[in-house]
């Protein structure tokens, strides 16, 4: 044994699934209802219960981070994934309505209990947290990324209003279906989602994906209607039988689709596929028919047995292909500046051709000209486009296609560059003083530029109530952007005792921009005073014995 550990807090604390890098260390998800629970920092347990994420370093000794994911009623995390770079991908089932989202396909709980999907980096910060149902009960059960760090969500439905994309089952068909969703690396964009079962309950338990995009899924099944293409097995043998589809990479088709089981109830629990696209298939069956070949063990050995199958996939072997990624997908700039893209390939099945790039879809006289840094690349390696914009382009947006060619095989990429007019903005610290009448008061007055602005900034300052025993000078009233300069604002004796707003403005080619800032006159300076506040203000202790407040603050 290298390591054992306990990894709980002072209340309930179990571990669904789990995930290993390249480096060894160990990622673990699941459910906690410990207020103490180990490694975490800066956050607290948000409601009965919550997911959890912890990375272990590979000796097991040192938590590398440690993080409850969950809102204020009950949340759970089963199943977690990382890629090449250490994100993790962690799913799950919410009903808390408070679920941490960030950049959201779907930013509202829609039933009482929707699956979510949450993409972290390394270190345990967000990239992307995401609700995913309808308006019934849905939960995440598996999740599983590929090489370019698109995201796979499998899990269960019984919304009709699922949201679907590319599909090869619109509509709910049964009681409780599958689902099977796939995200881009950014997790902002569905690439397909579908529904998968037929008129009684299908329930998926494991999700894998091979190198050219194939989703491989499987679970059990209740229905006598599943959708097949290319079966093992054509027709549900008994109360429930296992299913294992291969949906193709665009979602839309599939590979295969097959029942298998016997004349009782079998289900899949676990599933991993090689290289080649074998699948392996485990998980229980009490069924005395359940399908054997070239078996160790061709009898049931009790009321309830395990299984190991092993399935080839007969279709032709996967031709070479590449794929494509650009980073990122939007870029802002102003009239007379350049942004780029970064264009990554990959191989797929010892692709080796060279890759040509075109942009194809920007109209002649746009404004626009575009090059790439090298307009032909190997797969596995990257390149950059650059897109300029005429000095003279009036805001707008312009989607960019891009076209890789190579072999016969098309692949296209859409980038969009927002053009936005130069602006400016402008801000004032501290943005509230007292000043006892007859001194003086300063602000430092900061501005920034926004899209490429190269303006020099006119300053102005007013009062309200306007007053003339207030006086007002900058140390500078013209600024470039990205400067500052120092407002001072002078009171005298006959200063009456009130509270002005002050308003700073700038004016550059024909923009105007303002912030405020108060400033209240006093006869005296205030007393320096401080506030004592202790939380919980009770504490209960046995006769004769003695406690402790931990939470005493003062400010």
């Amino acid at each position: 044994m290298v390591y054992s550990t306990y990894l709980g807090g002072n209340d309930d604390d179990q571990a669904f699934s789990l995930a290993i890098n390249s480096t060894g260390n160990v990622f673990i998800t699941g459910s906690t209802s410990s207020r103490n629970f180990p490694g975490i920092q800066n956050s607290s347990l948000g409601g009965p219960s919550d997911g959890f994420v912890t990375q272990l370093n590979a000796r097991g000794n040192e938590i590398v981070y440690s993080r409850y994911l969950g809102g204020s009623d009950e949340d759970e995390c089963s199943s977690i994934v990382v890629d090449s770079s250490s994100n993790a991908y962690i799913t799950g089932d919410t009903f808390s309505s408070n679920f941490p989202l960030l950049m959201p396909i779907q930013s509202t709980l829609s039933g009482g209990e929707d699956a979510f999907l949450t993409k972290l980096t390394p270190n345990g910060s967000m990239l992307y947290s995401t609700y995913f149902g309808g308006s019934s009960n849905d939960g995440g059960i598996d999740v599983a990324v590929d090489g370019d760090n698109n995201a796979y969500l499998i899990g269960t439905t019984s919304s009709a209003n699922l949201l679907t994309k590319g599909v090869l089952q619109r509509n709910l068909a049964g009681g409780v279906d599958t689902f099977i969703s796939k995200f881009d690396p950014t997790g902002t964009n569905l690439v397909y989602s579908t529904y998968l079962g037929g008129k009684l309950d299908d329930i998926a338990s494991a999700i894998n994906v091979d190198s050219i995009g194939n989703a491989y899924v499987t679970g059990a099944t209740f229905s006598t209607d599943f959708p097949v293409t290319k079966p093992v097995q054509d027709k549900n043998k008994g109360i429930s039988d296992v299913f294992v589809s291969v949906l193709d990479s665009t979602g839309s088709n599939f590979v295969y689709s097959t029942y298998l089981g016997g004349k009782a109830q079998d289900a899949s629990l676990a599933m991993a596929i090689d290289k080649d696209g074998t699948v392996y298939l485990t998980g229980s069956s009490i069924s005395s028919d359940f399908p054997t070949t070239n078996a160790f063990q061709r009898v049931s050995g009790g009321n309830s047995d395990a299984f190991l199958v092993k399935i080839t996939n007969d279709v032709a072997p996967p031709a070479p292909d590449f794929s494509l990624t650009i980073t990122p997908n939007t870029q802002t700039i102003s009239p007379g500046n350049a942004t780029s893209f970064t264009i990554n390939s990959r191989a797929i099945n010892g692709f080796n051709q060279p890759i040509s790039l075109s942009v194809t879809s920007i109209p002649a006289n746009s404004g626009l000209t575009t090059s790439f840094s090298n307009s032909t690349i190997m797969a596995g390696t990257s390149t950059t486009l650059t897109v300029s914009a005429a000095s003279t382009l009036s805001p707008s947006v312009f989607s960019i296609a891009i076209t890789a060619t190579a072999s016969q095989i098309v692949r296209t990429l859409t980038a969009t560059v927002n053009i936005t007019a130069p602006d400016f903005s402008i801000s004032v610290e501290p943005n509230s003083q007292i000043v006892v009448v007859g001194n003086k008061a300063s602000f430092t007055i900061k501005t920034r530029a926004i899209n490429g602005f190269n303006q020099p900034i006119i300053l102005a300052a007013t009062t309200s109530p306007n007053d003339t025993s207030l006086t007002s000078s900058f140390s500078s009233d013209t600024i470039n952007p990205d400067g500052s300069t120092t407002l001072t604002i002078n009171t005298s004796a006959n200063t009456p005792l009130n509270t002005f707003t002050i308003t700073i403005a700038g004016l550059a080619n024909q923009l105007v921009r303002t912030t405020t800032a108060t400033l209240t006159t006093v006869s005296t300076a205030p007393t320096p005073d401080f506030s004592l506040n202790i939380n919980p203000n009770q504490l209960m202790v046995t006769r004769k014995q003695s406690g402790t407040f931990n939470n005493a603050n003062c400010s």
